[in-house]
Formats: C-alpha cells, sequence, structure tokens
C-alpha cells in the first residue's frame, strides 16, 4: 500500500483561536491535528550531529548560491537537497540546531541565516510523524533555497535601515517571482519547490502577494512555509526593525493568523514551537526571571526553567531549575529580555 504523501493527508480542523478564520477551501493537509497546543510527543532520537557546524554549511550554502546569481552563474540544488537531510537527522536527534535556528543572530548577512532558520523550522513543523521522509527533506530544501531571488534586489535596498518607500516595497514585491524564474532555470526538476518559492507571501485571505491567490488556490505546502517564514523574519533582527520576543512574535502570529493563515497551520505552529520556546526568557507572578531549557509536551504554557534572577531582580549564587508544571502556585506572566545579555 503507497504511503501518503505530506499532501494527502486529510482530516477536519476544530478552531484554536478566539474566531475561526475563514477556512480555505479543499483537502485539509496533514498538519491539521485536534491536539492544538499540545507539542507532539518527542520520537526516538540518535546521536545528536554537530548543529553548529551543520548550521555554518547551511547558510554557506545559502550565501553561496546569492553570490553565484549576482554574479549570473548557475547553482545546483544537489548540496542543498544533502544538506536538507542533515538537518531533519539533527532536528530529530536533538534540539540544538532548532536553539540555533531561534536565536542565533547573523547581522547584515542575515539573507543567508534566514535560508538557514527556514530549512530548520520546516524540519520541525513536520518532525510529527505524519509526513514522510521525503517530504520533510524536500520542504527543508525549499527553506535554503526559496529566497534565491532576492539576489537580484539591490543590497542597498535589502539593507536600508528604516521605511521603505512604497517604490521600494514594490520593489521587494518582485522576490517571489524573482526566485520562481530562477528555480524553473536551474532546478526544473523541482517543479513543488519552485511553486512554493512563487507563492511563499500568498495569504489565504488574498491579502498576500505577487498574484493575490486565496484559500486552496494556495498550494499547502506554500502555506506552510508562509507561516514558518513570517515567523523567522519576527524573531530576528531585520536592518530596519529589531527582533521580536518570542513570545510577542507569537502573539502577532496568532493575531494575523485569524484572517490570514488557516487555523489548521496555527494549530501545528503552535504544536512546534510553543509560545515559549526554548531559550526564551520568562517572568514568573513571583517576580523572578527563568529562561526556559524545557517543554512539557502536556503543558506547554508551564514550561521548566532556570531561574536567572529572584524576585528581588538579584542573580543566583548556584543553579536553580524549577519545573512550573510542578508548581501550582507559580506561573509565567510575560516575556523578558535576556539579562545575561
Amino acid at each position: 500500500m503507497r504511503r501518503k504523501s505530506l499532501s494527502d493527508k486529510i482530516r477536519e480542523s476544530g478552531p484554536i483561536l478566539d474566531q475561526e478564520p475563514e477556512a480555505a477551501s479543499g483537502p485539509a493537509p496533514f498538519w491539521t491535528d485536534p491536539s492544538a497546543l499540545t507539542p507532539a510527543p518527542a520520537l526516538p532520537r540518535a546521536a545528536e550531529p554537530d548543529a553548529g557546524e551543520i548550521y555554518r554549511r547551511a547558510m554557506e550554502y545559502v550565501r553561496g548560491n546569492l553570490s553565484r546569481v549576482r554574479a549570473k552563474e548557475p547553482f545546483s540544488a544537489d548540496q542543498g537537497l544533502e544538506l536538507a537531510r542533515e538537518i531533519v537527522d539533527a532536528v530529530d536527534a536533538g534540539d540544538s540546531l532548532f536553539y540555533l535556528a531561534l536565536h542565533q543572530e547573523n547581522g547584515e548577512d542575515y539573507l543567508a541565516g534566514h535560508g538557514a532558520n527556514m530549512a530548520v523550522f520546516m524540519a520541525r513543523l513536520t518532525g510529527n510523524g505524519e509526513a514522510s521522509r521525503g517530504d520533510r527533506e524536500l520542504l527543508a530544501a525549499t527553506g535554503l533555497l526559496h529566497d534565491v531571488g532576492r539576489a537580484l534586489v539591490p543590497e542597498s535596498l535589502l539593507n536600508k535601515r528604516g521605511p521603505l518607500s512604497e517604490t521600494e516595497r514594490a520593489e521587494i514585491r518582485k522576490c517571489p517571482e524573482f526566485s520562481r524564474d530562477l528555480l524553473a532555470r536551474y532546478v526544473p526538476n523541482l517543479p513543488l519547490l519552485i511553486e512554493c518559492a512563487a507563492q511563499i507571501y500568498e495569504r489565504a485571505d488574498g491579502s498576500g502577494y505577487p498574484k493575490g491567490l486565496k484559500g486552496s488556490e494556495i498550494n499547502p505546502y506554500a502555506r506552510l512555509l508562509g507561516l514558518a517564514d513570517f515567523y523567522e523574519a519576527l524573531i530576528h533582527t531585520r536592518p530596519h526593525r529589531p527582533r521580536f520576543l518570542h513570545y510577542n512574535a507569537a502573539r502577532e502570529i496568532i493575531r494575523a493568523g485569524k484572517i490570514q493563515f488557516d487555523a489548521s497551520l496555527m494549530k501545528t505552529f503552535l504544536r512546534s514551537f510553543t509560545v515559549f520556546p526554548l531559550g526564551s526568557c520568562v517572568r514568573l507572578n513571583s517576580g523572578a526571571v527563568g529562561q526556559v531549557v524545557e517543554i512539557r509536551p502536556d503543558h506547554p504554557l508551564r514550561p521548566k526553567v532556570r531561574i536567572l534572577l529572584n524576585c528581588e531582580g538579584d542573580r543566583l549564587g548556584q543553579e536553580q531549575l524549577l519545573d512550573l508544571s510542578l508548581e501550582p502556585l507559580l506561573f509565567v506572566t510575560d516575556a523578558v529580555p535576556n539579562p545575561e545579555k
């Protein structure tokens, strides 16, 4: 019996937001799941690879492709597909690579970091056991390659500090079509990747670009990539703005999700990333500040934290860990910047 592919997974979806967004028509993709806020159970893990080395090579690959496009030279997807396999392995083996993708800041090299982060995020979002291995690798490779068209936009515009003019925004909005054309020329054997690159900025309510597609007109893979891209951009610094705290980024995702994203995608996002991801810092109702060191699948809003500052704002002399799922009188009240940075 043929194993179902990612786009074959069809189930009914229930609301997770205050108001159910207008659902996209057509079959629901694999990420529909009734356990809205419960992270997927951990799968058996192999020995964790060198996350830093994989991340460095992923950035190098993305950076190299951008340079080749600027030099009007061809690029290949072969290395990207091989890196995608390693990224999926690393995400399944441990949290180190995911932690890097969440927290690494790459300055003016943000485009290379964006591609690497997107590959990791796609491996994470599809790691619930439902997607086939081939689907996961292809989506991770799409994360690496989807934004190659930005190489055709002047670097002075990509690195501009401050708000963009309408003319500049119009130039930036050409990127998905640039990417589609480049990928069609150099990797024509990957049509799904090409379509996703062209549609990643489309939105379910028709407010996206370049074509203003709606609902089921958008490839379901592209919808998932679009959500990951939105989150990745929020939690990392860009030339024109600072990064969002992860908690605030999640709130923005949920706000936008009421109209721009499918409810089923929002479930997948919240299950895979949680509101308080690894390494983020939170304030407790006691006034203490802690860093999230472990997510509890059955208590996603009550993580395990390492206390950084006590309720008086003082650093501790020795490490203190608190599992909020076992502390009924303590809970998270807000997200805060890391006081150790």
